[in-house]
């Protein structure tokens, strides 16, 4: 037996018939010749509804990857700028010469207000 597949503009009026039109799930799976969780699962994609569109759950799982690589990266670069912070507190003293606070955990008090 073949599996059959569906395009996104039968998943989506398949979905808009139980979100707008208020048919329950069976009744509609029912119809169309469907498992109700197949139904369900289309239900479950559909993320983006003012574009009316389907993004499947493969997408999804890609773009939270890449956010999570970025976060990474940019966790990374954080990390990077304040240890060479404390590095140039350490060799300087700034506070003394330049009025600048040398606590790191002061200056990163500071950025974190800044930019709340």
């Amino acid at each position: 037996m073949t599996r059959r597949t569906f395009s996104l503009a039968y998943k989506q009026e398949a979905v808009d018939l139980v979100k707008i039109y208020g048919l329950s799930v069976a009744e509609v799976a029912g119809r169309l010749k469907l498992h109700e969780n197949v139904l369900r699962a289309w239900m479950r994609d559909r993320v983006d509804n003012s574009a009316n569109s389907l993004i499947s759950r493969s997408q999804q799982n890609n773009d939270v990857g890449q956010l999570r690589a970025e976060l990474r990266r940019v966790t990374q670069e954080r990390d990077v700028l304040i240890r060479a912070l404390e590095r140039l507190v350490e060799s300087d003293n700034l506070k003394s010469r330049w009025g600048v606070p040398t606590d790191v955990d002061e200056i990163h008090e500071g950025f974190l207000q800044m930019h709340a």
